[in-house]
């Protein structure tokens, strides 16, 4: 499976991602709390729909909404007593390629006919 971008909205510390994978190596390097773990994090999540070995929907939490997002919905249930729901999106493009000629479409956020995940 070759993936070619991640697309992250929402997700712990990614309140917008939009990143680029290299066709050769690719080596994720910062401090501690920068997003490494959680990146591989959400393209395990996107891929299996699990998280730690159990399915995400018994594990949703808070926690898992970026900051500002949960700010953002708190704010409008303060002020106006209603408020959409906040979303996680994690989008995973697969290289164009026929194996994944099932999983093409343009339902993605960048609107782009390609093979992927959301």
């Amino acid at each position: 499976m070759n993936i070619e971008r991640i697309v992250v909205s929402n997700y712990k510390i990614y309140q917008s991602l939009n990143f680029s994978i290299q066709n050769e190596n690719n080596i994720f390097v910062g401090d501690n709390g920068s997003g490494k773990t959680t990146l591989l994090e959400s393209i395990y999540l996107a891929l299996t729909g699990r998280i730690d070995g159990q399915n995400a929907e018994r594990l949703l939490t808070p926690d898992m909404f970026s900051n500002d997002i949960r700010a953002e919905y708190i704010n409008q249930l303060k002020s106006t007593g209603k408020a959409s729901l906040p979303k996680i999106i994690i989008e995973i493009y697969f290289k164009d390629e026929d194996e994944y000629a099932l999983q093409k479409g343009t339902e993605n956020s960048q609107n782009i006919d390609c093979p992927g995940i959301r």
